[in-house]
């Protein structure tokens, strides 16, 4: 496999890394999941506002971002993926196909609830979904 890492476009994954943060303020916010994660946890708000973790847990999920944006860009990269389509696809396949099933085992064997992997897991399949259809556009 060969990967020209000139070719990657930076801008466009400094595009995804915004996306992916925005669309986690999104996904768990009361607009959306935050009720039923902290209802399925047993957290309340003063409990998630007195763990003060808060900080960390958004500076890992930008380093994380970043690391999840560049690898989709470059399996584009190696795909020949340059289109919207060709990249949510690929993003598609990435979330589907590694992070939904390798979760999906650790949920079961875990006895975890389902609406929990559901959240969970959602996140980062519709990220990546997202992440691969910005790059592919953005080719």
């Amino acid at each position: 496999m060969d990967i020209d890492f000139g070719s990657v476009n930076y801008l466009a994954i400094v595009a995804a890394v915004v996306l992916n943060m925005a669309l986690g303020a999104l996904w768990y916010s009361p607009l959306l999941f935050a009720r039923p994660w902290m209802a399925i946890h047993g957290f309340t708000e003063e409990s998630i506002r007195e763990s003060g973790g808060a900080g960390i847990g958004y500076g890992v999920s930008v380093v994380v971002s970043v690391v999840l944006a560049f690898a989709v860009a470059l399996l584009a990269e190696a795909a020949g993926a340059d289109t919207a389509v060709e990249g949510l696809v690929l993003g598609l396949l990435v979330g589907v196909g590694f992070v939904a099933t390798t979760a999906g085992v650790n949920y079961v064997f875990e006895s975890r609830p389902r609406n929990l992997y559901l959240i969970n897991v959602g996140y980062p399949v519709v990220s990546l979904a997202l992440i691969g259809l910005l790059i592919g556009a953005w080719q």
